[in-house]
């Protein structure tokens, strides 16, 4: 209840989504808490294997950055699942901040930040339900409605510039990972599984290709190492 009150009274949160999301088989719930709020999800890059948001869908932005132009200066971050600090000598969340943790990890409890250990699909279930009983659903869809419209017309900018980035690199020779990437995207299966160990074009698998629970499905190495 006091989870759900923080993300009402919120004016910017946040969800960052984690591997644990996967391991409960919770895709779904996160999907819906994102819509019900409007709220924009990210993933940690440096320590995930898999992508349990739809990662075209406008509330996704991808990898979790402290400063970017969206969704801008965040005062709530809802951590489902992933690990924490984040990667890097700095753990890259203003003090100021307000941070809900849940998580599976019992051997890294608490070490760094107050965590709620528990399921994350029983969590969602929970905290969709207690936010639906503390505000209306007229009011949920209006602010929800007015955060997508932000999501959108950043994501429709967002992905002008990769488009760019791609079409000046299409005609390469010899031929670039963004087209090998955007060539197989037209080909592949909404079934298929992205097993990726690959350094070099890291960057545009991770970005080009369309994954999520009704989409393709992602695995990584976590180690940075092949």
């Amino acid at each position: 209840k006091q989870t759900a009150k923080m993300l009402l009274s919120a004016d910017n949160p946040l969800i960052l989504s984690g591997d644990e999301i996967r391991y409960c088989q919770a895709e779904a719930e996160l999907l819906e808490l994102a819509e019900l709020t409007g709220m924009p999800v990210v993933k940690d890059w440096s320590a995930s294997w898999s992508k349990p948001f739809p990662t075209k869908h406008p509330l996704y932005y991808g990898n979790y950055m402290a400063t970017s132009r969206f969704p801008g200066k965040v005062d709530v971050m809802l951590n489902l699942g992933s690990r924490m600090p984040l990667a890097g000598s700095q753990l890259r969340i203003e003090s100021d901040v307000k941070l809900v943790q849940v998580r599976l990890d019992v051997e890294n409890l608490a070490r760094v930040y107050p965590t709620i250990v528990a399921d994350l699909k029983l969590t969602l279930l929970d905290l969709i339900e207690e936010i639906k009983l503390l505000s209306s659903l007229r009011k949920l869809k209006r602010v929800a409605n007015t955060r997508l419209e932000t999501a959108k017309s950043h994501r429709f900018k967002h992905d002008e510039v990769y488009d760019a980035i791609a079409r000046k690199k299409w005609g390469n020779d010899p031929i670039s990972g963004e087209r090998v990437v955007l060539e197989l995207e037209n080909l592949l299966e909404k079934d298929t599984l992205i097993v990726s160990d690959n350094d070099t074009y890291q960057w545009p698998i991770d970005n080009y290709l369309s994954y999520g629970p009704e989409d393709k499905d992602y695995y990584f190495n976590t180690g940075f190492t092949l």
